[in-house]
């Protein structure tokens, strides 16, 4: 007879968590191998080619032919990849560009670009761009997609998860900027400016609200990177495939007003770019590890 309150407590214990606690606690006895789902906090925007959480059920990208501009939702495959069969089917020998980038989150908050020539390149005369064996947004430093701001006026507390190959450093005289989520102040990361510098700015572009990281970058090679701002915790620091490669020991409190892929500057990412997650909070280190690790093991790149 004592067990019923016993399991009243429970769920009454479970229900007064963070408004994330319901996706995860479904999803840890769901047998879907998806990343997100593995994870308890819920991401502010997440973007991919491939699919993230068992839950969503939109497409993957909006993409424009260049035959004709006729454009079509291009969703996933049963294992979860891109539905890259759909996607050659629709473009045949012409080039596809991605015209909006879903956001699997659940927020909406959906990443477009309606000008024609800002838009980065997903088909090339019939073959799909990848990152290795991945297929891939392909930048060529004027491209960039936006959106509304994910993370709510303020960038106070952020955890921010991507993937990428760079081909070239030099195009353009502004270097790489990968993304951003404001400008005055500014919230971007440029990766790597034309110096071969990575450069984290939060509020700022100098000491202590840069993080300056030199030699830690080749083109044609794959990465995985973590970007953490935090009040609470008081860090400004990048992780490379896994471990800490820079940290100004200080997080800052700035606004934020929009969410950019690429292009937050004069120019954007010369590469390519398949998965960026954006998360309003700080993961758990063991959330961390599960996010690095599942980027790594399924875009090929070692993870330390």
């Amino acid at each position: 007879m004592r067990l019923i309150p016993f399991l009243l407590l429970m769920c009454a214990a479970l229900s007064a968590q963070s408004p994330y606690s319901g996706w995860f606690y479904a999803a840890r006895g769901s047998a879907n191998g998806f990343m997100l789902d593995k994870v308890q906090r819920i991401p502010a925007a997440a973007f991919s080619l491939r699919k993230l959480r068992d839950g969503y059920t939109g497409s993957a990208i909006r993409v424009r032919r260049s035959s004709d501009n006729a454009e079509q939702d291009i969703g996933f495959d049963a294992n979860g990849n891109l539905n890259t069969t759909g996607l050659t089917s629709f473009v045949g020998s012409n080039s596809a560009f991605i015209v909006t980038w879903y956001d699997q989150s659940g927020n909406g908050i959906n990443l477009t670009q309606t000008t024609a020539a800002n838009q980065p390149r997903i088909v090339n005369v019939g073959t799909v761009d990848q990152m290795g064996s991945r297929p891939s947004p392909r930048g060529d430093d004027s491209d960039f997609l936006e959106g509304a701001d994910c993370m709510g006026g303020n960038a106070n507390e952020v955890d921010i998860f991507l993937v990428t190959n760079l081909y070239s450093f030099t195009s353009g005289s502004s270097g790489n900027t990968f993304l951003g989520l404001g400008d005055s102040p500014r919230f971007l990361l440029n990766l790597p400016w034309t110096d071969s510098n990575i450069y984290f700015d939060v509020g700022g572009f100098s000491a202590p609200n840069r993080v300056s990281i030199s030699g830690q970058m080749a083109i044609n090679t794959s990465y995985q990177f973590n970007l953490t701002n935090s009040v609470a915790i008081n860090a400004q620091r990048v992780r490379k495939n896994g471990s800490q490669i820079g940290n100004d020991g200080s997080g800052h409190a700035v606004a934020s007003t929009y969410t950019r892929i690429s292009r937050t500057s004069p120019n954007g990412i010369q590469g390519f770019y398949p998965e960026v997650i954006f998360f309003k909070g700080v993961v758990s280190d063991n959330e961390r590890e599960i996010i690095e690790r599942n980027q790594g093991a399924y875009y090929g790149i070692t993870i330390n």
